[in-house]
Order: C-alpha cells, then sequence, then structure tokens
C-alpha cells in the first residue's frame, strides 16, 4: 500500500489537469477566457500547495517517529530497515516540497493571467511622425494616448 501511494504522489504531477485545457481554436475562445485560465491556475495552485503541505508534515511526523518511542538513534544505527525507512520517508519530504514550490509559478501565472483579463487604463507616450520634408529627414513630435480596454 505504501508503495502504491508512493507512486501516486510520484506520478499525479505528470497527469494532465483540468488547469490545462485542451487546444481551442480561435471561434471557441470565450472573451473572459483569461479569467477562467486564472481561476483554474489558482486552484492547481491551491491543490498542490495544500497536498504538498500534508505530505510535508506527514512524512516529517514518520520521520520524527522513527527516532522516537520504541526505537533510539542507537537502534536506528544498528537497525537497517529503520535506515531504509527514513531514508525512504526522507524522499517523500523531498517530493511535497517540491510540490510546494511548485505552486510558486502557477500562483504567478494566474496573477499574471487575471490581469491580463481585467479592465484597464493605460496611458501611452508615442513619437509622432511627421510628413518627410524636403530638406531633412522625417521629425516627430511627442504625443500622449489614452487606452481604455474593456
Amino acid at each position: 500500500m505504501r508503495q502504491f501511494l508512493l507512486c501516486f504522489l510520484l506520478a499525479m504531477p505528470t497527469l494532465a489537469a483540468f488547469a490545462q485545457p485542451g487546444p481551442l481554436s480561435q471561434g471557441d475562445i470565450p472573451p473572459n477566457n483569461y479569467l477562467i485560465k486564472s481561476h483554474r491556475q489558482k486552484v492547481a495552485a491551491n491543490a498542490l500547495l495544500i497536498g504538498g503541505s500534508v505530505v510535508v508534515l506527514t512524512s516529517a511526523y514518520k520521520m520524527i517517529s522513527i527516532f522516537n518511542g520504541e526505537h533510539s538513534i542507537v537502534t536506528v544505527a544498528l537497525d537497517p530497515n529503520a535506515d531504509r525507512r527514513f531514508t525512504a520517508w526522507s524522499y517523500v519530504f523531498t517530493a511535497g516540497g517540491g510540490m510546494m514550490v511548485g505552486s510558486v509559478p502557477l500562483y504567478f501565472a494566474a496573477r499574471r493571467n487575471a490581469r491580463a483579463g481585467a479592465p484597464h487604463l493605460s496611458l501611452q507616450l508615442l513619437a509622432q511622425p511627421l510628413p518627410p520634408l524636403a530638406n531633412g529627414p522625417p521629425a516627430a513630435y511627442p504625443a500622449v494616448g489614452l487606452n481604455l480596454r474593456l
């Protein structure tokens, strides 16, 4: 059972998640696609963070319990089975930490997509070219523009 859970936890990041939709044609993309994508990325990041926290806490408890109770440090040093168990739980601990670290880019991507889909007002500073003159290169004059995206 332990081997199954360990294999399942290691294979879970390779499965296609609902946060990764299949390819869409241009006619199928809804106007609020960025907001939907942001929400799905946030849900996936929360699942990775919570799942990684549970894995880290469980493996830390198991590693500590190997040294407590009937097993002391001397017993663990003499028992190769306890050393193998500790090594296995340290790998699970590392995998849980990796899950937690892997949630950070998803949070950043979700924030970036939420900002891309939100309406905003921006100020543009441009240089508008003048028509070419006979006695020199075309000049430009500064221009200011407001961009409102809904």
